[in-house]
């Protein structure tokens, strides 16, 4: 059976680093001003839409945040890294 991932929880735990986040039963609330992100490490705990949102918050982010278990995105978006590089301007 697939381990389940509280996406909402995992997201939260993700971004606490760089700005305070609270769960909430639907979503999540930011708090402070929008700022660049500065980059860092993220673990997508083996869930595909984790690691799609760490490889974009990478593109946006000041120093690139490297995905661990990136290769999760292969379960439901196989092309997505290519595609994302393919946007991207260097």
């Amino acid at each position: 059976m697939p381990r389940r991932t509280d996406r909402i929880e995992t997201t939260v735990e993700a971004r606490a680093r760089s700005r305070p986040h609270t769960a909430a039963p639907d979503g999540f609330v930011v708090r402070g001003v929008p700022t660049r992100l500065e980059g860092g490490r993220m673990h997508a705990t083996a869930t595909n839409r984790i690691a799609m949102l760490g490889a974009v918050a990478g593109v946006l982010s000041r120093s690139g945040v490297r995905v661990e278990d990136a290769e999760s995105v292969a379960v439901s978006f196989p092309d997505f890294f290519e595609l994302l590089d393919s946007v991207v301007e260097r």
